[in-house]
């Protein structure tokens, strides 16, 4: 198979690199920043997740944002360099190193595809946890959830295949300077890509979002003549929850829908080539996002941040190591008991496996565990959105339970 469009220059750098500086070296910066700050970033994410694993913060829907983790560090660690050796040497590097630009652009494919996937495996997720909550426990066990990302995977492949069968091919584009497949070669490939692999992903996310805030429109209303209980405090929490993974879900359709369309829209390749640059590498720097996006967002990542960048990257400052705060009654902190076990990433089960765990602790034990037990039991029992009005329910166990009444900790996901 020729790749034609790969072997068309014979000079040492790029078109781009030599007629237009102008447009070449702000992009350069820009996709070079996006490459060291969203590799740092995901290594961050990744980082943050182990330390929670190890405060017992396990929700199992923690694994979808590792997997998201990694599949952006693909991007930011190897796919954006390489397109900053594509804008500088253009086509006179991977003439010479053709095999690696085939490589790299599977890569690029299959990482970019899995992303969009496993958010939408975490928009599913929280429509299950949110609407019907009853069967959370159930559906999404460690496991499954291993093989869903796994799945993910495999599609990412099965939709790069095509360009190693003959349908399409792989090579350096010219207008974007990247190594991807080759949008020229069959146009049926490149619709397949962009409806298949992206618009029809999109679509169903949109669909599960609208069901989940459709849903809490309805619980609101009837929390309403709970408010005395404090129920609208915990709601609002779980309604940011949703809204943070929204807000990564418009994030990657704000970067990735510019580039669809023109790969649609210019079937005979008369668009300009900043059309191709421009929305190419603004698609590439959403891998760069989330990281941002989670500590924006969540106070929980951000004290994991803090510690992994203060405590454990400054190991230097021996002296200068902050102490974990030891507040009891504010959940926001990952260093009390209660936090470790009551604010992964979704809530899920562990939230209430916690209870009587996070009163143990030193101390402070319980006398009545049995009391502890039936709070769990009748939590477990309530119907969808029960983290929302469970709180009443527990601190009347709880308070039988300790010398001095307390009350039960809000729980601060990282998603809130």
């Amino acid at each position: 198979m020729e790749y034609q469009f790969v072997l068309n220059e014979n000079f040492t750098t790029s078109i781009l690199w030599r007629e237009r500086p102008g447009l070449a070296i702000p992009y350069v910066v820009i996709i070079g920043s996006a490459a060291v700050i969203g590799t740092f970033g995901n290594l961050l994410v990744i980082a943050a997740l182990a330390l929670m694993s190890q405060r017992r913060q396990r929700g199992v829907g923690n694994i979808f944002v590792l997997n998201l983790a990694l599949s952006d560090l693909v991007v930011t660690a190897l796919i954006n360099p390489f397109s900053i050796t594509g804008a500088v040497k253009g086509t006179s590097f991977f003439r010479d190193n053709l095999g690696l630009c085939r490589g790299l652009a599977s890569v690029c494919v299959i990482s970019c595809v899995v992303s969009l996937l496993t958010i939408g495996h975490i928009a599913v997720n929280r429509y299950v946890y949110i609407c019907h909550h009853s069967k959370y426990s159930k559906i999404y066990s460690k496991g499954r959830c291993v093989v869903a990302c796994m799945t993910s995977w495999l599609i990412g492949v099965a939709i790069d295949l095509p360009s190693h069968l003959g349908w399409s091919q792989h090579g350096f584009d010219n207008k974007s300077h990247k190594c991807i497949f080759d949008r020229k070669f069959k146009y049926a490939y490149t619709a397949f890509f962009c409806i298949v692999g992206i618009m029809l992903p999109l679509v169903v996310i949109i669909i599960f979002y609208l069901k989940i805030f459709i849903h809490m429109s309805a619980a609101k209303i009837k929390l309403d003549k709970y408010a005395h209980l404090g129920t609208h405090k915990i709601f609002f929490k779980t309604l940011r929850q949703a809204r943070m993974m929204f807000v990564t879900f418009v994030a990657f359709s704000f970067c990735w829908s510019r580039y669809v369309f023109v790969l649609l829209l210019d079937k005979d390749d008369t668009y300009p080539l900043e059309a191709h640059l421009l929305t190419s590498m603004i698609a590439h720097i959403h891998a760069s996002l989330n990281f941002v996006i989670y500590g924006l967002h969540n106070k929980t990542f951000r004290e994991a941040y803090r510690i992994i960048m203060v405590e454990k990257i400054a190991w230097c400052c021996q002296n200068c190591k902050p102490e974990l705060k030891e507040n009891p009654g504010d959940a926001t902190s990952i260093s009390t008991c209660c936090d470790d076990v009551t604010s992964p990433i979704f809530e899920d089960q562990h939230f209430h496996e916690g209870l009587c765990h996070c009163f143990q602790s030193d101390s402070r034990s319980l006398p009545c565990k049995e009391k502890c037990d039936d709070a769990i039991t009748d939590t477990k029992t309530l119907t969808p959105l029960s983290p929302l009005y469970s709180q009443s329910h527990i601190n009347g166990f709880l308070a039988n339970c300790q010398s001095t009444p307390r009350t039960l900790p809000v729980a601060e996901p990282l998603t809130a």
